[in-house]
């Protein structure tokens, strides 16, 4: 029990320490040993716990304490690298602190390793690496040691929530250091409002498994480094809002390139979880192989290679999943972004600058990562883009000529309900890639098959079955040139929906309503767009602030594009429905993928040429809303009508925070 003690001690001296960096350190990583980080998220697991608890926690580690130091265990190694791995060993990483602990008491004694090798050199850079390790952790503490002397196991207690406390203040620290010189007053408050509030918000288990992120990495990290770790823990609304952040201008460039690198650093499910995923699947497919590592890692879902028998033959497919817990990582984002959310909402700044309500944004957010939950939804959208994308389009770029062949992957129905979508596997490349390698034969490869898709997408969803792809950045699709055509495949129907009639002819009529600045027709027509339950003004108020926002607009020689009449609708207290927020997505996406390969069009321009095409259809979608006479459409002018209309919300810019934060 007294070795116990003592190594409870050095652990907790090293969770106390507010600035490792502060101190004399060796020139190599700082990393803890498996044991003691065992003993580490025993004590971690013991905070804010009843006395009962505590007893019972302790005598956990205090049975793997002693069973461990009972055996020996000779590991021999090849090389440096080979020990540090078998030192610092596999943390399970469940995502959950009891659930680690309860992985690590069901597996075999580990035993105390002795490390032996046959490299004279390796066993030395061993012995020096423990020796520097060792002193450099007995330094850090001696004087924590003497303070805490005497106090037994509620002295050590105290010393977890003073780190716990420290932990409270390093959002704080991030607002202030990396944001306080932000040009954009909106994005500045919102950004140091979500910093200095989400992370102290957090549920207690929810910073224990934060803070042992910490203790599995370099003691020694930088703040950025920790940051990093702290984002890849975090729940999966708030990690959206990063990402776009990272897409914004005016930040430091330290924490943009952190916020970059959350694209694609997002901690994965690990292999043994993945496994009892895989037993549980046993009656719906037959795997002949499954590959360990991730091919992709979203703050959602995972996927991976596998083969797999279908139908008496061999094919190759890849499996997604939700990730598990995820759920309770969604119910408790929306509750801290929600606080958070009132907290800007109020700020006397904020709104004399004009910020947009968070409040009700963070629950689009939440409603669109709930979406991505349904796994069965997805397969429903896959199935559906099949029937709808799976088209040809003609690329000409002058001096090369070839069809691009659009598809969709083939979803495998299970016999049963599934926690797997599984689907087959497909060749290519990223739109980048390729397009390096036929620079020279196909120089206008990029722009031509993005055009081409946006033509698709825009067709689809206004003149087609209604149906769209909300997130369908380069990133999820794949291209392959072959001699017979330009094969595109698209990927990730997460998020997606289909844009049911009537609210196509909504958003006809509100194009048409504020590119003729009529005050019935644009309260009108945004009113009935609404869900009206959920809107907190009355109709008649409404109208009158359309027609005092037209008259400020008159006055000022301005005019606000639809996605900017959106978001000031939404302010006014009116519920925007999910669909349009969705689509909203969808278009942004769209259109920043054109920009970024030097197109001229966008959406918008798309749509008014479809809309050329399908006069008629859009002049009896118009009619049918039962909200415009042809007096009205007279005034608005038929030019208006054939151009305008179709520009739901085309525009990233001057929307950033209710439309780009929101993916």
């Amino acid at each position: 029990m007294l070795k116990f003690v003592k190594l409870k001690t050095v652990v907790l001296i090293v969770l106390a320490m507010g600035s490792a960096r502060a101190m004399a350190a060796p020139a190599a990583a700082v990393y803890l040993s498996f044991d003691v980080k065992v003993v580490a998220a025993y004590a971690l697991l013991a905070q804010g716990k009843s006395p009962t608890e505590q007893s019972e926690i302790f005598g956990r580690a205090t049975k793997y304490v002693t069973e461990n130091l009972q055996k020996t265990t000779f590991i021999e190694v090849r090389n440096f690298a080979e020990f540090l791995e078998n030192f610092r060993g596999e943390w399970p990483n469940a995502g959950d602190l009891e659930t680690d602990l309860k992985r690590i008491e069901s597996q075999s004694v580990r035993g105390l390793f002795s490390y032996t090798s046959k490299s004279p050199s390796v066993l030395r850079k061993i012995e020096e690496y423990r020796q520097s390790n060792k002193s450099f952790l007995l330094s850090a503490g001696i004087a924590l040691t003497e303070e805490g002397k005497g106090q037994g196991n509620s002295g050590l207690q105290n010393l977890i929530s003073k780190q716990i406390e420290n932990f409270n203040k390093i959002g704080e620290k991030v607002a202030s250091s990396g944001m306080a010189g932000m040009k954009d007053a909106v994005s500045r408050i919102v950004l140091q409002t979500l910093f200095s509030e989400y992370y102290a918000r957090q549920s207690l288990d929810s910073k224990k498994q934060m803070i042992m992120s910490m203790l599995n990495a370099d003691l020694m990290l930088t703040d950025e480094a920790k940051l990093e770790l702290m984002i890849q823990n975090s729940g999966p609304q708030f990690q959206k809002l990063l990402q776009v952040v990272a897409r914004q201008g005016g930040l430091d460039a330290k924490l943009q390139a952190t916020f970059k690198i959350l694209e694609s650093a997002v901690r994965a499910e690990p292999w043994w979880k993945v496994e009892a995923i895989l037993k549980q699947e046993k009656n719906n497919f037959t795997f002949t192989y499954f590959e360990r590592k991730p091919l992709g890692v979203g703050t959602m879902a995972q996927v991976h290679r596998a083969k797999v028998l279908w139908n008496g033959q061999s094919r190759d497919v890849v499996a997604r999943f939700i990730k598990p817990g995820i759920e309770l990582k969604v119910i408790e984002d929306h509750r801290i972004l929600t606080e958070v959310a009132n907290i800007i909402d109020r700020n006397a700044e904020y709104r004399q600058n004009n910020g947009p309500l968070m409040t009700p944004l963070v629950q689009d957010i939440t409603d669109t990562v709930r979406a991505e939950l349904d796994q069965d939804a997805t397969i429903e959208r896959q199935i559906t883009a099949k029937k709808v994308y799976d088209v040809q389009s003609f690329l000409n770029t002058g001096d090369y000529k070839n069809m691009i062949q659009f598809k969709v992957p083939e979803v495998l129905l299970p016999k049963s309900p599934s926690r797997l979508m599984v689907q087959e596997m497909v060749i290519g490349k990223s739109l980048d890639k390729e397009a390096l390698a036929y620079k020279d034969t196909i120089p206008g490869l990029k722009k031509g098959i993005v055009e081409a898709m946006a033509k698709v997408w825009a067709q689809e969803v206004m003149f087609g079955t209604g149906f769209y792809h909300s997130d369908l950045h380069q990133g999820n699709f794949l291209v392959r040139v072959t001699d017979g055509a330009i094969v595109v495949t698209i990927l990730d129907f997460g998020m997606g929906g289909v844009l049911n009639e009537k609210m196509r002819r909504q958003v006809m009529l509100a194009g048409v309503a504020t590119a003729a600045k009529d005050i019935k027709l644009i309260s009108d027509s945004f009113w009935d767009m609404s869900e009206k339950s959920g809107n907190k003004i009355s109709q008649d108020l409404f109208r009158r602030k359309v027609q005092a926002k037209l008259k400020q607009l008159s006055a000022d020689g301005e005019t606000l594009a639809l996605d900017k009449w959106i978001g000031w609708v939404s302010d006014q207290g009116l519920k925007i429905p999910y669909d349009l927020i969705n689509l909203s997505r969808g278009t942004i996406i769209m259109n920043n993928s054109l920009h970024e390969v030097g197109s001229t069009k966008d959406i918008g321009t798309i749509e008014e040429d479809l809309a050329k095409r399908y006069a008629k259809y859009t002049f009896q979608g118009l009619k049918a809303t039962g909200l415009v006479s042809n007096k009205e459409l007279a005034k608005a002018g038929y030019s208006i009508l054939t151009s305008k209309f179709a520009k739901p919300i085309v525009r990233a810019s001057g929307a950033a925070v209710r439309c780009e934060l929101l993916f």
